[in-house]
């Protein structure tokens, strides 16, 4: 049973201020690639108007509810071909839940070049055969200001007049967003018609290959391979365990402890973190760990939920989960934390 923020104690937590962030929550969507499709008409992997030229980008988001603000990361992952214009990217299109009542553009940056130069269009944006979307981030600056690959070696411009990625962007929102999470923004389709084919996200991408190519692509599809889950270390008073993923399915969480009506936090974080001793354990997570849940112990220091995996996730992605318990009557210490559990997307 999971209970409500309130019922947690805050003051505990501030024995891991590393680990911070309930109210972050991230995801990510890859546009192109494996399992896109081109308003050219290729797919698998979506290529521009040349039929030649491959393009893609990964766009993190980033939703802090408390801030309310949205980040975009976007990072143009356009394949490299020496001497070859490489694509850049000119246009975003997303959704948007319907509890954001509005949206702005508060900042944006790249990591050299220039800025960006983009606006914040809303409300039916149309990406002809991919429908239409809430949000579109379009270049006005007539291709300089773009999104570039700074790994490539020629662009259609010079490379110091474009915005290399990666590039931030922040949204200011509003509206009620308790209880939103940064998937209820990648989970969204496209509103069909127009178009045929409801997507996720699009990119639309210019300037790329030997004649000036372009092309809407949307995301691309996570690939065939089973999910998996590997356990870190040893419980630490009790032992959680987690199901293989899948993305767009769930996944089933069990923990066993000893420790019966008591209050547990299931954090996950990126992987690849150095392990620490913490109270006699050891900790897997990384800083800026986000928080899964609040839940109840029930009589025999037990709680179990099946968690909904966000179908942008893509093959291989992993994450590491934690859980740390606390008895009732508000301790000093937690009472319990789980083993590591690494968890790695399959489809």
């Amino acid at each position: 049973m999971s209970i409500a923020s309130a019922s947690l104690p805050f003051a505990l937590l501030l024995a891991l201020p590393a680990l911070g962030g309930g109210g972050v929550t991230q995801d990510t969507l890859t546009i192109g690639g494996p399992g896109s499709c081109s308003s050219e008409g290729t797919q698998d992997p979506g290529l521009l108007s040349d039929d030649a030229t491959p393009a893609s980008a990964e766009v993190v988001f980033t939703l802090d509810t408390g801030a309310q603000t949205l980040e975009l990361v976007v990072t143009n992952t356009s394949p490299v071909t020496g001497g070859v214009n490489n694509p850049l990217l000119t246009r975003l299109y997303f959704n948007v839940p319907a509890a954001v009542t509005g949206m702005s553009l508060a900042s944006q940056s790249s990591s050299g070049g220039v800025t960006p130069e983009v606006e914040l269009d809303l409300d039916d944006q149309g990406a002809g055969l991919f429908g239409s979307f809430d949000a579109c981030l379009h270049d006005t600056g007539n291709i300089q200001g773009s999104i570039a690959n700074p790994d490539a070696d020629t662009y259609t411009v010079d490379a110091d007049k474009l915005a290399q990625s990666p590039v931030r962007f922040t949204l200011a929102l509003s509206g009620d967003l308790d209880g939103l999470e940064a998937s209820d923004f990648t989970e969204l389709l496209s509103t069909i018609p127009p178009g045929s084919k409801p997507s996720h996200a699009v990119g639309k991408f210019q300037a790329g290959g030997d004649e000036d190519a372009s092309a809407y692509l949307n995301q691309g599809e996570t690939c065939d391979a089973a999910g998996s889950t590997e356990m870190l270390g040893s419980p630490c008073g009790g032992t959680l365990s987690v199901t293989a993923p899948i993305p767009g399915g769930t996944s089933h969480v069990d923990y066993q402890g000893s420790t019966p009506n008591g209050v547990a936090v299931l954090l996950f974080s990126a992987p690849g973190g150095t392990p620490y001793a913490y109270q006699g354990c050891t900790i897997f997570l990384r800083g800026g760990a986000t928080s899964v849940g609040l839940f109840a112990t029930d009589l025999d220091g037990d709680f179990q939920f099946d968690a909904k995996v966000p179908a942008s996730h893509a093959c291989g992605d992993q994450v590491v989960l934690q859980a740390l318990v606390f008895a009732s009557g508000a301790p000093r210490r937690f009472a319990e934390i789980s083993n590591g559990v690494l968890v790695t997307m399959g489809d």
